[in-house]
């Protein structure tokens, strides 16, 4: 598996011969402003053209709660291009 890229608050990995993405959401996600979670979805999303068939979260670390001011943004920035990809 390789790693893609971290932040402070995740981890995104790519199985080439799987074509599956897995992201690993930290503790450290307890501080992560607004800002900072969609400068990352963004970084995120600039991988979906490795054409994943599938993404593994593992969220058990994850802290941050999004608030339904950010659901819309999500949607339209991350779920939109995510569609095509199977989440595990």
């Amino acid at each position: 598996m390789n790693k893609l890229f971290e932040t402070s608050f995740f981890e995104l990995y790519f199985e080439p011969s799987k074509f599956l993405f897995k992201m690993i959401w930290l503790e450290n996600t307890q501080y992560m402003k607004e800002e900072e979670f969609k400068r990352d979805m963004l970084r995120y999303v600039s991988f979906f053209d490795l054409n994943a068939k599938g993404i593994l979260h593992d969220m058990r670390e994850n802290k941050f709660v999004i608030q339904t001011s950010l659901q819309d943004w999500v949607g339209e920035n991350v779920n939109l291009k995510s569609s095509r990809i199977r989440i595990m």
